[in-house]
């Protein structure tokens, strides 16, 4: 039995990784985050809320990227039968993708249409040698579990750790599947190191 996965994380295209976690702490949030540190040119959040609350990472994402003034992406895979992005500059969404957009109920065309996602929108993001249709053959592809689709749009954008759930970064042997898992921040450490009382 297949157990499809869950996630939806945020990929900020910015190295101003303190501006990220001082935003994330000024908020007061009732979630736990994991931030990666810059990796080629990114860097991830993956937030607890991310099942049982999505909006509220599209929400951060949005924030983020209007304060840091940079471009984002939110990665969002349903139970392995859906992939979705989200794209924003500056705070504002820019594109949107949805690779089954029946899933829960019938779409309209023109719906469709917008879902469809933008490889142009994209493309400035993408490591030099990609191009348009390299994209758009990844968005329109026919996949078996919609974490692979993810896994080849994060290579064409060089963003490692992708298809990571909060979850799964809690989980015991994260070391060896997490690129420089040992570099992320962790809200949780956070905490519990502030509330340590000092060595008198």
């Amino acid at each position: 039995y297949y157990m499809g996965m869950f996630f939806t994380n945020i990929h900020l295209k910015t190295d101003k990784r303190d501006q990220i976690i001082d935003t994330i702490k000024e908020e007061d949030s009732v979630d736990n985050f994991f931030i990666s540190p810059v990796l080629d040119g990114w860097v991830s959040v993956y937030d607890e809320a991310e099942v049982d609350a999505t909006e509220n990472v599209y929400n951060l994402a949005s924030e983020l990227s209007g304060k840091l003034g940079c471009k984002a992406i939110v990665f969002d895979v349903y139970d392995s039968d859906i992939c979705k992005y989200q794209l924003y500059d500056n705070g504002e969404v820019k594109d949107k993708y949805n690779s089954n957009p029946d899933y829960f109920e019938p779409t309209s065309q023109e719906e469709k249409e917008r879902l469809k996602g933008n490889p142009e929108l994209l493309l400035p993001l993408c490591l030099q040698e990609i191009k348009v249709e390299d994209l758009r053959k990844i968005l329109d592809d026919n996949y078996p579990s919609e974490e692979k689709r993810v896994e080849d749009l994060a290579k064409t954008l060089g963003i490692k750790n992708a298809t990571c759930s909060y979850n799964f970064l809690q989980s015991e042997g994260t070391e060896q599947t997490v690129v420089s898992w040992k570099d992320f921040w962790d809200s949780l450490e956070q905490e519990k190191n502030q509330e340590a009382p000092e060595n008198q």
